[in-house]
């Protein structure tokens, strides 16, 4: 509570970022099902097809990350099966009925009025996880598939990783036709970075 009501100095990196994610969600919550769906399938496959270079990514975060725990360590080591099991689960949120637009309640009040209440998307949502890079797939198929853009912040143990990623999310929102801010690493590496994005209420959302 004290930072969000401290004064500070925020970086334009962080700014524009969250600028541009705004941008992205005002065009993000228009995208059609099948658009978003498209986006979904194009980086399943792109996971598929290159995953020996997220691999090899993969390597170089494990083998420098040499104060973390077992446990730590653990989360961050990928193999081929886990991003398998990624890619199946990039479909299977593709097979999803799309949130966008449910009508999810209906009342008729005393004077006859027709009242729903109707999923909207929320606008943009800024997500810190730490060593489990596979979060960043799963942040990124969620929040596109619900019509949301995201400002995703991986711990600095997986930056390889998380870095290969996104560039697969990137090329998926380029394919199917998305804004390709509508997802995005937050690229001010600072720890005071986060505390900075959280100032933004303008542009971020949750």
């Amino acid at each position: 509570c004290n930072m969000l009501n401290s004064t500070i100095t925020i970086s334009k990196s962080v700014t524009n970022q969250a600028i541009r994610a705004k941008e992205a969600a005002l065009i993000l919550r228009q995208a059609s099902t099948i658009q978003k769906n498209n986006f979904l399938m194009a980086l399943a496959t792109l996971l598929e097809e290159r995953v020996d270079e997220i691999l090899i990514e993969n390597v170089k975060d494990v083998t420098a990350a040499q104060d973390i725990t077992t446990a730590m360590k653990s989360r961050l080591t990928l193999n081929k099966d886990i991003i398998a099991l990624m890619v199946k689960g990039v479909r299977e949120i593709a097979k999803v009925e799309d949130p966008v637009g449910q009508v999810v309640k209906k009342t008729i009040n005393s004077n006859g009025l027709n009242i729903l209440r109707v999923r909207v998307p929320i606008g943009v949502i800024a997500i810190i996880f730490e060593s489990r890079p596979n979060v960043i797939i799963d942040v990124a198929a969620l929040c596109v598939k619900s019509g949301n853009a995201v400002i995703v912040r991986g711990g600095k143990e997986a930056l390889h990783s998380n870095t290969a990623f996104m560039k697969c999310i990137t090329l998926a929102l380029e394919k199917s036709g998305l804004p390709i801010y509508a997802v995005q690493q937050l690229e001010d590496r600072r720890h005071e970075a986060i505390g900075e994005l959280v100032q933004l209420e303008d542009y971020l959302d949750l």
